[in-house]
């Protein structure tokens, strides 16, 4: 990281020179823009990397002021509670809020509650912050979240943004359910096609139907199956 915000500086800084006035930049006043590298970091584990870039320097106290050195500024998002966050009430407050590591419901109720107190946001703001939510979230994880994030945001009315977050919410928690529900059917699947050396289209389908409880029962009781029409009771 330390390398990289290196060659990040200083390609800005190139920049600056490569579109400045020759006769400016000989200027015996001429300075270049301070650069404060900020790293923002959104991860679960704690952060380790060096902070200072001498540190990666090997014998780097050998030679005091005489190589290069910086600092960057850590923001670790993680770290902030979301009622420290709230009280904010801006942009930057709102992308922490939705960046930390949470799921996709905690994510819907931020998500409602950002839209619905920070008054202060102006259009550009929300502009941006819509753009940022659909460009950085995991569309296929929240049902339809594209469509959602555009109709809380126009919609002016706290209790139409409420029932809208609700019903998106009750989606997902189905879609969810229905989700491990199917991924515990295929392992039973599989489970009893090793114990009887196969498993008719009939036992499968049957399967596949049967209730999230009926499913883990025929998984506790798989090794007293002794043949394969023995999971008739259950069906």
């Amino acid at each position: 990281m330390p390398i990289r915000l290196l060659m990040y500086m200083v390609e800005l800084w190139r920049d600056i020179l490569r579109n400045s006035e020759k006769k400016e930049i000989k200027r015996k006043s001429y300075r270049l823009p301070a650069i404060v590298p900020i790293v923002l970091y959104n991860g679960t584990k704690k952060w380790t990397c060096a902070r200072n870039f001498k540190d990666i320097i090997n014998e780097s106290q050998l030679f005091g002021d005489n190589i290069l050195d910086f600092k960057y500024i850590l923001v670790d998002i993680n770290r902030y509670s979301k009622e420290y966050l709230y009280e904010f009430k801006n942009i930057a407050a709102a992308i922490f809020l939705l960046d930390q590591d949470i799921n996709a419901m905690e994510f819907l109720e931020r998500l409602k509650n950002i839209v619905i107190n920070f008054n202060n946001l102006t259009s550009e703001e929300k502009l941006l912050l819509k753009g940022w939510i659909k460009n950085t979230t995991n569309s296929n994880e929240i049902y339809n979240m594209n469509e959602l994030v555009d109709n809380i945001f126009n919609e002016n009315k706290k209790e139409e943004v409420e029932i809208m977050v609700s019903n998106a919410s009750n989606i997902f928690g189905k879609l969810k359910s229905d989700g491990i529900k199917e991924g515990k059917a295929e392992l039973l699947i599989t489970q009893l096609k090793r114990r009887f050396n196969g498993l008719s289209d009939y036992y499968t389908d049957k399967i596949r139907s049967l209730p999230e409880g009926v499913i883990d029962k025929i998984a506790t009781d798989i090794f007293d199956l002794e043949t394969v029409e023995d999971i008739k009771k259950y069906l």
